[in-house]
């Protein structure tokens, strides 16, 4: 009804379920998902809209095993929008974030992105004058739960692996400031441009970064770590 269009083609078999398609989904507006993102941060959904295309394949798992499968190809999404709830001003936003070397897999769970390229991000880094981070602080606190007993050995759940192997960042425009400086510090980053080599949810892991941009009209700022 917002626009947008779907088609998948291929082979479906009921019984056992399985699925072997061709996946082509342009402009699909995100907004509909905005009261997903409002159940964890005081954050609006104000646009946005998917891409996928690719091959997908799905086998429902027997005897009490996970469903296998995955998905290959391009994924995209365009015309981001987020504000705070509060004051409706701009949280985050972009043009475009794609990959076309996009790899999900159900079993075992892990997401691998080739390349990423990130497009005319525009963003606030805010350190609030706690150390905290504003983005920290738009989360909403779930509400508290009754104490219980800790089991007498806990089993770590399965983490889904994601990795990135290389984030390209195009023309990025940030709002920075730290409030834990005395005095304290904001300026505004521009044109910040650069590439996140490594980026991955194992803790064994180390992500290299090197970014340039420009601060105001004759300063430079370089990220690098």
């Amino acid at each position: 009804a917002r626009g947008g269009s779907f088609e998948a083609t291929g082979r479906l078999t009921p019984q056992p379920l399985r699925a072997e398609l061709q996946l082509r989904a342009t402009g699909l507006d995100l907004r509909p998902l905005a009261p997903h993102l409002a159940e964890f941060a005081t954050l609006r959904l104000d646009g946005g809209a998917l891409d996928v295309r690719g091959p997908f394949t799905f086998a429902a798992g027997a005897a009490g095993k996970p469903a296998a499968g995955g998905f290959r190809g391009r994924v995209a999404v365009r015309q981001l929008a987020i504000s705070e709830e509060a004051s409706r001003a701009s949280f985050l936003a972009w043009q475009e974030v794609s990959s076309d070397s996009v790899r999900l897999d159900l079993a075992p769970g892990r997401l691998q992105v080739g390349t990423l390229r990130l497009v005319r991000p525009v963003g606030n880094f805010l350190i609030e004058a706690d150390g905290t981070l504003n983005a920290t602080r738009l989360l909403r606190q779930p509400p508290a739960a009754k104490a219980a007993p800790a089991p007498a050995k806990a089993t770590p759940a399965a983490a889904f692996a994601v990795s990135v192997q290389r984030v390209q960042v195009d023309n990025a425009s940030i709002e920075f400031a730290d409030l834990t400086l005395r005095p304290q510090f904001g300026t505004h980053i521009d044109a910040l441009s650069g590439v996140i080599n490594g980026l991955s949810n194992d803790p064994a892991t180390t992500a290299q970064v090197e970014l340039d941009g420009r601060v105001e009209d004759f300063g430079s700022a370089r990220v690098r770590g």
